[in-house]
């Protein structure tokens, strides 16, 4: 125990070693991957460590007796030994299913040597077998055998065959049953000597290199061997840096020193001459002792001078004994002092309404290691908001900086030598505030008692910068009886010519910067073209009609309104004027509502011509008796989340929820209430209606619930579908027909496909072709083939031809840029599956290259069917070394069949209104993969089978050549699956079965009709099964199955005419 506040203790079972053998290997495995680039196999992970763990003989197992050796069922091969793994300080040799045996009677082998005579050899075979046959019992379930054995000092040696004193015991039997086979020599069984390694296929029963598809036996296998060596003793040579970096000097001479370890690997006894290779114009080389026998260690010294140039070289230290040599390669990287400042890309010098965290970008400067930048407030850098070290040309803050404001930032170059120039230093200015928009002025909702409903509430953010929120609710109070004047709201007129007799009409809407009963308004003009007595400015009339329908007028001449505060000959002059109406004549005891579009008229009631300028008439509002002061939760509604931030552009939507539990009959009022940091809507409140009304809903009632008949050859029968309401709605209902167990049909087969060419771009960090000009919009592909049915994927290895498959590319981005979807680039990624190449792609290039834009590029598939349960797949990823340029993608669905309207705008999306997923909306460093990941969507909540499409939408703002986002995506492995429908799921026609009307409605309390015909005609005798599939707008029953049994029955029972 370290302190009182911890507590160290042992425990046994696999709930603590897993974790411990998982991250053990997770260790070894990066390693294993660095050095020769490829995954390890499970055989060969479980051979590394069973051969290399500890044996625990001596130690308690876990019912407390004392252990023997290993291996057996309470340690298995022992103890985990990472250390021995990762550090073992000699030769091992691996072996990773290179070799596959296909019938029993087959070997492999191998003649090693130990690299140290003085250590053990410890060798270990392992296999992954093939599939027992799971039925428990006593069975064996093992299916292929392997055998290992080892040959040394003229024994043999079986795996698994351990002795007293814990190394292999020669002689005995192979072990059948395991697939792990160990054999541990001890330095006085080896001898020193080489050993022969043989693996041998013993039996061999099933396929393990194929489970899910067996065919003909096979088994591979993995095997390691430690202080293992293949072939003549040599010696190796070593450092722990092999690699430095150097400032080339002025004068004198910089000196790197490095020890050499000279080792030998196995019995090696020769001397060996050090020597360098490689060396560069102005560095040279020293080695101390320059002859030595392994095991040995040299001091190698490089020297360089002023006539040195910057670069990188690959320099050599070279052994040579008897007639081996070995080199040992070393990285030297010399450095000269920087004559050049970095060119800065972007932000452009003056850029204005930037993001919060802009990325800096510069062009690469060539011998530097690194580089440096600054952002400050002041243009002299006298005080640094930012002064960081990077190793890339690009950089984006940590923190936001402030709202609206000017900074100024500039790079320099750095490496050993120091820091280099600084480049020019550019300004800009960061963005302006955010601004809030509502999808929904109100909603409404009616329940059932005891019942609950959901309805989406988007928030959208239309200005600049993060806008942040918090949601509370709010049953309604006391309103107020005087106005507020900082509810306060202008609606701006713009100028206007009014004739002598004339009328000038607009509008403007309301209830954008506060909420609340409208009591009154001014008015503020300023007017010019008044003539004495001929014409006043109080013969303007003004008539103000609310959103809900309120009118009041004032002014004008002997009109008979209420005046103007400057009536009369008081307005005989150019100028401004104001006047204020406040009172309950005004719009009434409750006020007006204030909340959307208020219709303004100007009548002339004289003569001569005026024109008004600078008008503004200004509502004037008593506070809403909600979402002020002391607030009362509503207990009936609830909303998620209850906060949040929306980035610029984009819409977060907030599930709002009533509960109809406990309430009575009876209409309820509440309000949605949002604090938000706009400044002009510091809070909105949504009135949130709920009517609990327990005759809300239809009540289906059928009858019969099944129908069955006896029907002569070539005859009809007749019955009758009787469909009632019993609830206190109208019912709506629809009949159809199907097979008790109908299925999907299978995937409509295509034409020969043409290629179509498309252009192929890449990432922001690969090369991009030229570009300039104006680019219209690009659609590809007349989708109109037959809706697939069935099961379906594409692997888009030639998306030349998804348009004759039914696919649609369509580039709404605006501007839109020279490139499209393209086939995927290799030279960026390789493909998720398939061909290197064998995605489909597109880039920042699908807006333009020489600015900014917004990417709406659209990937449509062919027409699907859509049932609840189709299931959608598909893989994705961006570059993994982009540098502050995020992507995008929505997945979006219409259910319109056909359809490939996605409106023609780049923030329109037509018939697809669907969103299913979002990927990265606010646009996070962390937000988009940057490796191939699978999502897996599901539809649901189609009232009905229908068909319809599946697009991709590349969507990223502010993208571009000069934009912010958007860099390189791919798309590869896209599946559609379709759930099993059966019985009513998929409806169809039965020619034997008709009924009418098939469709229609019943009133509350009534009763229709349905005849319902079973035709007998040209069938063979039998029982002919259907169901009636009776579908309603019965929330608690939206559909009934009735089934329907005809029995086309002989007429032999008449033929002796007795019972006639």
């Amino acid at each position: 125990m370290s302190d009182t506040a911890h507590a160290v203790s042992g425990y046994c079972g696999t709930s603590m070693a897993s974790p411990v053998v998982s991250g053990a290997v997770a260790v070894w495995a990066e390693r294993y991957i660095q050095e020769f680039a490829v995954n390890p196999s499970p055989a060969l992970v479980k051979a590394v460590f069973t051969a290399a763990a500890q044996d625990l003989v001596g130690n308690a197992n876990a019912d407390g007796q004392t252990m023997g050796h290993r291996p057996d069922r309470f340690q298995g091969y022992g103890r985990l030994d990472l250390d021995l793994v990762m550090n073992h300080g000699l030769e091992v040799f691996l072996y990773d299913q290179q070799t596959v045996f296909t019938e029993a009677g087959q070997n492999w082998g191998i003649n090693v040597s130990p690299v140290d005579p003085d250590q053990p050899m410890r060798i270990m075979l392992a296999w992954t077998d093939a599939p027992g046959h799971g039925n428990g019992g006593t069975t064996p379930a093992w299916v292929n055998n392997l055998d290992l054995s080892v040959s040394a000092q003229n024994l043999n040696y079986f795996g698994n065959n351990v002795g007293s004193d814990g190394w292999s015991a020669s002689g005995g039997l192979p072990d059948e049953r395991n697939n792990l086979e160990g054999v541990f020599l001890s330095p006085a069984q080896h001898g020193g000597d080489s050993v022969d390694i043989m693996v041998v296929a013993t039996d061999l029963a099933g396929d393990a290199l194929n489970p899910w598809n067996p065919g003909d036996p096979s088994q591979d296998f993995a095997l390691a061997c430690y202080n293992c060596l293949i072939g003549d003793p040599t010696f190796a040579l070593g450092t722990s840096a092999p690699a430095a970096e150097a400032c080339i000097p002025d004068d004198d001479v910089n000196e790197i020193q490095r020890l050499v370890n000279v080792s030998a690997i196995g019995p090696f006894t020769d001397l060996i001459s050090l020597g360098t290779s490689a060396l560069p114009a102005g560095v040279d080389s020293s080695i101390e002792p320059e002859q030595v026998n392994a095991p040995a260690q040299v001091s190698w010294t490089l020297g360089i001078s002023n006539t040195a140039l910057p670069g990188e070289y690959l320099v050599e230290l070279v052994g040579s004994g008897a007639d081996i040599s070995r080199a040992l390669p070393f990285n030297l990287t010399l450095f000269g002092a920087l004559d050049n400042a970095p060119t800065l890309q972007h932000p452009a010098a003056g850029a204005t309404d930037l993001v919060l965290r802009p990325v800096f970008a510069w062009e690469p400067l060539a011998g530097v290691s690194g580089y440096r930048i600054q952002i400050a407030e002041q243009s002299d850098f006298s005080t640094t908001l930012v002064d960081a070290e990077l190793t890339e040309a690009g950089f984006r803050p940590d923190n936001e900086l402030e709202k609206d404001g000017v900074y100024y930032w500039r790079v320099a170059g750095a490496n050993l030598c120091g820091d280099g120039d600084w480049s020019p230093v550019r300004s800009f200015t960061t963005r302006l505030d955010p601004a809030s928009s509502l999808s929904d002025e109100t909603l409404s909702f009616t329940l059932v008692p005891n019942a609950g409903a959901a309805q989406g509430l988007g928030l959208t953010n239309t200005g600049t910068g993060n806008l942040t929120f918090q949601v509370f609710t709010d049953e309604p109070g006391a309103g107020r009886d005087t106005h507020d004047a900082d509810l306060d709201e202008d609606l701006a007129v713009d100028a206007f010519n009014l004739p002598g007799n004339g009328t000038h009409e607009t509008s403007a809407f309301a209830g954008n910067t506060s909420r609340g009963k409208v009591v009154g308004f001014s008015f503020d003009g300023t007017v010019s073209g008044i003539s004495g007595n001929a014409t006043w400015a109080s013969d303007l009339v003004l008539t103000l009609t609310s959103p809900d329908g309120i009118s009041y007028t004032v002014g004008g001449y002997e009109t008979g309104h209420p005046p103007w505060d400057f009536n009369g000959s008081g307005s005989n002059n150019n100028g401004r004027y104001t006047s204020t109406h406040i009172g309950d004549d005004i719009f009434g005891e409750s006020g007006a509502e204030d909340l959307g579009e208020w219709q303004i008229r100007f009548d002339h009631s004289w003569t001569n011509a005026m024109n008004w300028s600078s008008v503004t008439i200004t509502l004037h509002k008593r506070p809403p008796p909600f979402c002020r002061d002391d607030t009362t939760p509503a207990t009936w509604l609830s909303a998620s989340p209850p906060s949040g931030s929306v980035a610029e552009g984009q819409t977060a939507i907030i599930d709002v929820q009533v509960d109809g539990t406990g309430l009575s009959a009876g209409d309820y009022l509440a309000y949605l209430c949002m604090a938000t940091n706009d400044p002009d809507a510091e809070l909105i409140a949504v009135p949130i209606e709920l009517k609990v009304d327990p005759l809300a809903e239809p009540v289906i009632d059928a009858n019969p619930v099944s129908l069955a008949l006896s029907v002569l050859p070539d005859n009809q029968g007749t019955a009758f579908l009787e469909i009632g309401n019993l609830g206190g709605a109208t019912l709506d209902w629809s009949l159809s027909a199907a097979e008790p167990d109908a299925e999907y049909g299978r995937l409509v087969s295509r034409d020969e496909l043409v290629p179509l060419a498309l252009p192929r771009g890449s990432s922001r960090a690969g090369s991009q072709p030229a570009s300039s000009g104006h680019f219209e919009p690009l659609i590809q592909g007349a989708g109109t083939l037959a809706p697939i049915a069935g099961n379906w994927s594409e692997g888009f290895d030639d998306i030349a031809t998804l348009p004759d498959s039914g696919w649609v590319l369509n580039n709404r981005s605006q501007p839109v840029g020279p490139v499209g979807w393209f086939q995927g680039n290799q030279d960026t990624f390789d493909a998720h599956a398939g061909a290197a190449d064998s995605y489909i792609a597109a880039n920042f290039l699908s807006t333009i290259e020489d600015g900014a834009g917004t990417i709406s590029n659209w990937l449509i598939s062919p027409e699907i069917t859509l049932v609840n349960g189709t299931e959608i797949r598909f893989w994705t990823r961006t570059v993994d070394d982009s540098i502050g340029f995020e992507d995008r993608l929505q997945v979006r669905l219409s259910d319109s069949g056909s359809s490939t309207d996605v409106g023609d705008s780049a923030s329109s999306v037509g018939d697809f209104d669907e969103l299913l997923l979002d990927i990265n909306p606010t646009y996070s460093s962390t937000g988009y993969p940057r490796e191939w990941t699978e999502y897996v969507l599901e539809v649901q909540g189609l009232p009905e089978a229908t068909t319809g499409r599946i697009a991709f939408r590349y969507f990223v703002e502010n993208a571009g050549g000069q934009g912010d986002n958007g860099d390189y995506i791919g798309i590869d492995t896209f599946s559609i699956t379709q759930p099993d429908l059966v019985g009513c799921q998929s409806p169809t026609t039965l020619p034997w079965l008709d009924f009418d009307p098939s469709s229609g409605q019943t009133a509350p309390g009534n009763i229709s009709q349905v005849t319902v015909t079973l035709d007998a005609d040209g069938l063979a005798e039998g029982i002919y099964e259907g169901l009636l599939c009776l579908e309603s707008n019965d929330p608690a029953t939206p559909l009934i199955e009735i089934p329907v049994l005809m029995n086309v029955a002989g007429d032999d029972v008449f033929a002796d005419r007795f019972e006639q």
